[in-house]
């Protein structure tokens, strides 16, 4: 079965108003993501989201955002400038780091697919640039949707799907009890996990809204899918359980007895990989080899941490993607454990359709930069300059071996005469 992919980016228009994106097929789904507002390079805010979407009805959108604060007393409170958005029918939905409560930027509708594009209609003017992928083909199905969290240890199975999933994933931004949930004084409690059938991984990242006792954390697991931060560390976690004929199912091992909501996704048609690696510590090319396909597009996740199940006293999060050694883009975001006067507190980084995907930010600069090199019949080669050994989540999309099942066929009969 063949996965149609395209991947790049747009500039969110300077009007509101409707706004094509061009593509080479008719899209099934698409995802989006965006780290701050300028083409490439550092700033000290982050703006942060993460879309899905696949119908006119059907579009998640998780985002967040954090003010670098380099003035603010010694253990003050952060109050606004850590706010959080959690959307059902909007994408591309990112809070204003100047006024993050009441102030949209970029905020979004779809309008719908075509044959050669999807289409958004924009409400806002504020102009960001935007990650995109789109995929059709013979993907047959999408969902996108949202869940709450059960309150006691035990399985959860997410039905909404209504097919059986080839790939898994959950996000989320604050812990909302409302949906959908506007740009409000949230702690951050970020976390995008996948699965493709075998236990899961995620990353995940709290931004706190209070200065005392710490403001950041983050961790990172290959073992779990779904997991979030709190004051005590991980409040909440599940681990994959299957894929079910209509969805997939979670055994959570950790709950704190809340209900806030997250999303959750699956794709059905082509074939996906959800491992992980550490990534080399010597500046050159790294072969992974551990696919079992040749991969279409990759997607690479990291706490920016070594391998390791603890929770790390910052808020760290790189994201990229690629098709080709052309085509790929990464961001990342990074927050201070203490909010000290006098020091950044928050920075984010983004590099699009340029030569990275991936990229990390930390205090004063980027830690390090990584770009895809070759797609390769088991993996791919990437170009890493980092002198840290850290893990990395990857996420494989290639074609699917499996046969296509022809229809039955017309059944007709010839009756020869001869005289």
């Amino acid at each position: 079965m063949s996965l149609l992919v395209q991947s790049g980016y747009y500039i969110s228009p300077t009007a509101s108003g409707d706004f094509t994106v061009s593509c080479s097929f008719k899209p099934v789904a698409v995802l989006i993501y965006a780290a701050r507002g300028s083409l490439a390079g550092t700033g000290a805010d982050i703006v942060w989201t993460f879309s899905t979407l696949d119908t006119t009805t059907n579009n998640r959108s998780v985002s967040f955002t954090s003010r670098n604060n380099t003035s603010v007393p010694s253990g003050s409170i952060n109050g606004s400038l850590v706010s959080g958005e959690t959307e059902t029918g909007y994408v591309t939905v990112l809070p204003d780091p100047a006024n993050p409560v009441n102030t949209f930027n970029a905020d979004a509708s779809v309008v719908g697919f075509s044959a050669n594009a999807f289409k958004i209609h924009y409400y806002t003017s504020t102009q960001y640039y935007l990650n995109y992928v789109a995929l059709g083909g013979d993907v047959v199905s999408s969902s996108f949707w949202y869940s709450l969290p059960p309150t006691s240890n035990g399985t959860l199975t997410l039905s909404n799907p209504g097919f059986q999933p080839d790939l898994g994933f959950v996000y989320n931004a604050v812990d909302s009890t409302a949906l959908p949930q506007h740009p409000i004084n949230y702690d951050v409690r970020h976390l995008i996990g996948w699965s493709s059938g075998s236990s899961g991984s995620y990353s995940a990242m709290r931004i706190k809204s209070a200065a005392s006792p710490t403001s950041a954390s983050s961790v990172q697991k290959t073992n779990m899918m779904y997991g979030i931060l709190g004051d005590s560390g991980i409040i909440r976690e599940a681990n994959f359980s299957g894929f079910t004929s209509t969805g997939y199912t979670l055994n959570y091992t950790k709950t704190d007895g809340t209900q806030p909501y997250f999303m959750y996704g699956a794709l059905k048609g082509g074939k996906y990989w959800v491992s992980s690696f550490t990534g080399s510590t010597v500046t050159g090319n790294q072969s992974i080899t551990d696919c079992p396909f040749t991969p279409k597009f990759v997607i690479i996740q990291s706490a920016c941490n070594a391998s390791s199940t603890n929770v790390i006293s910052s808020g760290s999060f790189a994201f990229g993607w690629g098709q080709s050694s052309t085509t790929q883009s990464a961001a990342s975001v990074w927050s201070h454990n203490a909010i000290v006067s006098g020091t950044v507190t928050s920075q984010s980084s983004a590099y699009t359709q340029s030569a990275i995907i991936n990229a990390q930010s930390r205090y004063r600069g980027l830690g390090n930069v990584a770009n895809l090199t070759a797609m390769t019949s088991n993996g791919l080669n990437w170009q890493t300059v980092d002198s840290l050994s850290r893990e990395y989540i990857y996420v494989a999309f290639g074609d699917s071996t499996s046969a296509v099942t022809p229809s039955t066929p017309t059944v007709f009969s010839i009756l020869y005469s001869f005289d």
